[in-house]
C-alpha cells in the first residue's frame, strides 16, 4: 500500500515532468493509489496543462507525461 504523501513531494513531481521533453516515471507498489494522490495534487497553471497522468494495467508504474511531444524529424537512414 501506498501511503499518503506530503503534498510537497506530490508538487515536486508534477515540477519535475513539467522540466522534461516527455515527462516521467515513478515506480510505486500500488499505482492506481499514487495516480489518484497525484492527480489530485495537479497545480493549476499553463505549464501544467500538458500534462497527464497514466497508469498501465499490468505495470508498476505511474507516469506523468505530455499530452503532446514534439520530436524532432525522425527521417530512417538506409
Amino acid at each position: 500500500m501506498v501511503p499518503k504523501f506530503n503534498p510537497d513531494i506530490l508538487l515536486a513531481l508534477w515540477e519535475r515532468a513539467a522540466e522534461e521533453e516527455m515527462g516521467i516515471a515513478i515506480e510505486t507498489s500500488d499505482p492506481v493509489r499514487l495516480r489518484h494522490q497525484i492527480w489530485e495534487a495537479k497545480p493549476d497553471g499553463e505549464a501544467y496543462e500538458d500534462l497527464m497522468t497514466f497508469c498501465p494495467e499490468g505495470r508498476k508504474e505511474v507516469f506523468i507525461i505530455r499530452k503532446s511531444v514534439e520530436l524532432p524529424d525522425a527521417t530512417p537512414t538506409t
